[in-house]
């Protein structure tokens, strides 16, 4: 009998290899998956969107020397319904020309009624609808304080004293 010479992988040899491949993949996926940063993502848009809100609250009191008008002396969520405060109303334009939306709470009623989630409000539109999502105070007659919650924490900024 004639031997070829034969050439190929054994069994084994193909099934550690594919286990290998598996287990490298597998590693690969959780480490560069996405969704383990979605809530860092999130939580960093909320601390962006405070930020951007107290600081157009900052530059209206440096050129009114007051805070902006009517804002409410117990924690009130930003937006139009009557149970909330309309920062767009005081703001619009000059200081705050999107109102930021929380990406997961806030909403915005678009013109054909349907509700859009996260993103801003268009302050220079007269008849836009939102709800922030974020929260506004007034301490005393000087302090405005904005407030997001992260990872279930509030996240708070202040703004300057008013003369």
């Amino acid at each position: 009998m004639i031997r070829r010479n034969e050439q190929g992988f054994t069994l084994p040899e193909l099934i550690v290899t594919t286990v290998g491949f598996i287990v490298l993949f597998g590693l690969a996926a959780l480490l560069l998956a996405p969704s383990t940063h979605t809530s860092e993502k999130l939580d960093a848009r909320r601390r962006l969107d405070v930020a951007a809100t107290v600081q157009a609250v900052n530059r209206y009191i440096a050129d009114a020397g007051k805070l902006p008008p009517d804002v409410p002396d117990t924690p009130v969520v930003i937006g139009t319904s009557d149970e909330e405060y309309d920062l767009c109303f005081g703001l619009a334009g000059k200081y705050l020309p999107a109102m930021p939306l929380d990406p997961q709470l806030g909403v915005r009623l678009a013109q054909d009624d349907t509700t859009e989630r996260g993103g801003s409000a268009d302050c220079d539109d007269l008849d836009v609808e939102y709800s922030a999502g974020y929260t506004i105070v007034r301490h005393g007659d000087a302090v405005v304080v904005a407030t997001a919650f992260t990872d279930g924490r509030p996240f708070t900024l202040r703004s300057q004293p008013a003369d």
